[in-house]
């Protein structure tokens, strides 16, 4: 027969008492801790086995017919320092234990187990029988003393033999008392010996001592000096109970405090007072033995606190079970209002039974299903009613719901097939799963709606939104690759839409809260009243807008072009404003350049041209006192400015040409050291206020290149070298074949070049904006030029510089070697 007793149980393992439960009449043990397998001598598992099988030698001594005594008549039976005679090696040893065979019975009334608890004992035992001993030696010793003074009083001539017997049973006497103070110190309760006279602590082992709060320097003093008044009282008391009643006296449970290394605790103690009588009948000691039963208190504690936990809940399941009873009323209530609305509602109900795979359903739910009759049907003939596409989903989704971990709703919307197979209907059936108490699915049941109209209304309404969203991805994709910006203003709420383009001119953050004012506030002041009263004359009129402005970059700091065109939507939505913004600072930058660059090409033309102007007034109103020499430098300077302005023309035509596309090189096989040489030659000739260095030029090289576009290239090099370095510094050319190419560098001493202006250095008009330059002769134009041949030679053009380390400017073009035939052919 087997009960549950987990929870007795679970507080039995930590019982520091040994103890075993016997869970059927033939004493099945149910549990045993590890003090009772102790006591017992056993190591094994014996959990399962009967008492009687495992200790045949306590059949004998009669503690199995006690055992089943107590299950018969349901009576706890009690044992004090009873022998018990245990296998210890082969060898039944005598021990003494304090024991109880408790009935645990049922609400019933019934015995249901019997639990063992057992203390030994084998030492008090021993401790007490040798003081019995030591007591029968002071008798017999007594005795002794008495015939011997009898004997000393008859005879003198014994006295000597007398002297010696009692010299020799002086020494026995102190062997036991020896004998007797090593019992004390190894017993395992508190054991102390009282002198009733003067109050005085005759003897007394550790534990005893320990429990009046004292140390060994107590033994053989009075209370008064070594105890506190408060265990002076407390043993004063205690012993007068004794003389007062001259018997035993025993006190059990005694809450005590007990000195320990850390500190005093609290412990119990069973506490028996012992008088001890001295010859004449007088009690002379008190002997005091206390064993500490604190695990016993804590285990009754636990076990109390356990029971009344129990009958608590006991409480709790009737007053639950009447709460269901009334939920129970209730829910009938409900039922009845439910079935009522589900007829109205045309909800058909559905219950899936796990055990047998049958699907019970009411007509409306049969009728949705596609079948003509069966209100009961198997689980595989629904699954082949439902669409052979929702089919997965659906099993799916019943798999999640009889799941035992997550368990959620069952709730799917799939389509179910006729018998004829050609039309269908969309249905949404929920439900929920119901499980055993082993965590096992036992029913799924719910409800199913048609929901066919709303399912085709839904796929009309996304088809349709399907087409919006494919125009306006088509839209935003236009937008997007145009770089535009777009943005809706509601006048109403001053609500503003930015998309991220339109942030990202701004500047603004993608998840950056934007208002009315947000794009006002990075408006240039001067521009804010022009964008205002465009705003302000659209709305008043209804008509489009288009101004440019210029902003701050929030993040940035940077200036921008932009411009913004725009409407209202009409009659439609009067209040919001529709619109684009584009960045036109690109194109802003260009006209200024333009601008410039026509400002500094009439100033570059007029020069020469005054120059010519004059020179030809010389001519005509003196040439009759102008001699040959002077003739002939006025011919040469006025070619010299005739030439500056052919080398001008020739700079505009290439750029258009660059732009027609009409750039054309004359294409040659070139001996590049000789290049090199006449460039290096003619600037060291006509310059002296720069050094010029020739490097790296090998005689045997020849390149495919157009000489004259190439010196070109070069010549522009060293004059912008010329022009932005201090007079006195050194101009090097280097000119060497790397990897094929023939790679030429231009290096200065001047100021360098930031990294920002360096990105711009090639572009079209663009000149680098610094501090005293604007009086420094050019259009900004030779360095796009030059990067237009360098590109039609299939080579590339570039800078290194740092801002007062000077700069390098280089370009490189594949070597190339062709025959005479073949380079007409090319050009």
């Amino acid at each position: 027969m087997s009960i549950h007793l987990t929870e007795l149980l679970d507080v039995f393992v930590h019982l520091p008492q040994a103890a075993a439960v016997y869970d059927s009449k033939d004493l099945n043990i149910a549990f045993v801790n590890t003090e009772m397998l102790h006591i017992w001598n056993r190591t094994d598992d014996l959990i399962g086995r009967e008492f009687g099988e495992i200790f045949p030698e306590h059949i004998k001594q009669g503690f199995d017919g006690l055992l089943r005594s107590v299950w018969l008549t349901g009576e706890t039976y009690n044992a004090h320092e009873t022998r018990a005679d245990i296998l210890v090696d082969g060898v039944l040893t005598p021990r003494y234990f304090d024991f109880e065979y408790k009935a645990i019975k049922g609400s019933d009334g019934a015995v249901k187990a019997i639990l063992h608890t057992a203390t030994e004992v084998s030492e008090r035992m021993r401790s007490r029988k040798l003081v019995e001993e030591r007591e029968e030696n002071v008798a017999k010793l007594n005795k002794e003393l008495h015939a011997t003074n009898e004997e000393l009083l008859a005879t003198t001539e014994k006295l000597s033999s007398t002297v010696d017997q009692l010299l020799q049973s002086h020494k026995q006497l102190a062997a036991s008392e020896s004998q007797i103070r090593q019992i004390m110190d190894s017993a395992p309760t508190g054991l102390g010996v009282v002198g009733v006279k003067n109050l005085t602590i005759e003897s007394a082992n550790a534990h005893f001592l320990a429990l009046v709060g004292a140390d060994v320097n107590a033994i053989g003093k009075p209370f008064a000096e070594v105890l506190s008044p408060e265990n002076q009282e407390r043993l004063k008391k205690l012993v007068n109970e004794v003389l007062e009643k001259g018997k035993s006296h025993t006190r059990t449970d005694v809450q005590t405090p007990f000195l320990t290394s850390e500190g005093v605790e609290t412990r119990y103690h069973n506490i028996v007072y012992q008088p001890v009588f001295d010859s004449i009948g007088e009690i002379f000691w008190v002997l005091i033995v206390a064993s500490d039963v604190t695990s016993q208190h804590n285990a009754k504690t636990e076990l109390e606190t356990a029971y009344h936990s129990l009958q608590e809940r006991d409480s709790d399941l009737r007053q639950a079970n009447e709460n269901l009873e009334a939920a129970y009323q209730e829910i009938s209530a409900s039922e009845e209002r439910l079935n009522l609305a589900i007829n109205s509602a045309s909800i058909g109900t559905w219950r899936f039974d796990m055990k047998t795979m049958q699907v019970a359903w009411d007509d409306r739910t049969r009728d949705l299903y596609g079948f003509t009759s069966d209100d009961v049907v198997s689980y595989a003939d629904v699954l082949q009613h439902i669409h052979e596409l929702d089919r997965p989903k659906v099993k799916l989704s019943i798999e999640q719901a009889l799941s035992t971990r997550a368990r959620p709703d069952y709730d799917v919307k799939f389509r179910t097939v006729v018998e004829n197979g050609d039309t269908f209907r969309w249905i949404h059936a929920k439900g929920k799963a119901y499980f055993d108490e082993y965590e096992t699915p036992t029913v799924l049941s719910g409800i199913v709606l048609d929901i066919t109209q709303a399912m085709l209304a839904q796929q009309r309404i996304s088809v349709f939104h399907e087409l919006v969203a494919q125009k306006e991805k088509k839209l935003q994709m236009i937008v997007d690759s145009a770089k535009v910006g777009t943005y809706v203003f509601n006048q109403a709420t001053k609500e503003i839409q930015l998309n991220d383009h339109s942030r990202k001119l701004f500047g603004f953050t993608d998840d950056e809260l934007l208002t009315e004012g947000s794009p006002i506030e990075q408006t240039v002041a001067d521009f804010i009243p022009m964008a205002v009263e465009a705003m302000e004359s659209a709305i008043a009129n209804d008509t489009a807008y288009d101004y440019s402005y210029q902003i701050v970059d929030k993040r940035s700091g940077a200036v921008k072009w932009l411009r913004s065109v725009g409407s209202s939507a009409g009659i439609t939505s009067p209040n919001m404003f529709y619109g684009v913004i584009i960045d036109i600072t690109a194109q802003k930058q260009e006209e200024k350049r333009k601008t410039d660059f026509l400002g500094i090409a009439s100033h570059e033309l007029r020069s020469p041209l005054t120059a010519l102007t004059g020179y030809l007034q010389i001519l005509e109103h003196k040439s009759d006192s102008v001699n040959k020499q002077q003739l002939i430098t006025i011919v040469k300077n006025a070619e010299r400015q005739t030439a500056r302005m052919r080398s001008l023309i020739d700079g505009f035509l290439d750029i258009s040409n660059i732009e027609d596309g009409n750039l054309r090189l004359r294409l040659d096989q070139v001996h590049v050291a000789d290049l090199a040489r006449d460039i290096r030659s003619t600037f060291t000739d006509t310059v002296k206020s720069h050094q010029f260095d020739l490097s790296g030029v090998d005689r045997r090289v020849s390149v495919l290149l157009d000489r004259h576009k190439i010196e070109q290239v070069i010549t522009n090099f060293v004059h912008n070298a010329i022009k932005y370095t201090p007079s006195g510094t050194r101009i090097s050319i280097i000119a060497k074949m790397e990897n094929n190419h023939w790679v030429v560098k231009v290096k200065d001493e001047g100021p360098g070049i930031s990294a920002k202006d360096q990105e711009n250095l090639f572009e079209k008009f663009y000149r680098v904006p610094r501090e005293g330059r604007s009086k420094i002769s050019g259009f900004g134009i030779g360095l796009f030029i030059s990067k237009e041949i360098v590109r039609l030679h299939g080579g590339e053009i570039g800078v290194v510089s740092q801002d007062g380390l000077g700069a390098t400017f280089w370009f490189s073009i594949p070597q190339i070697n062709l025959t005479t035939s073949g380079i007409s052919k090319l050009n």
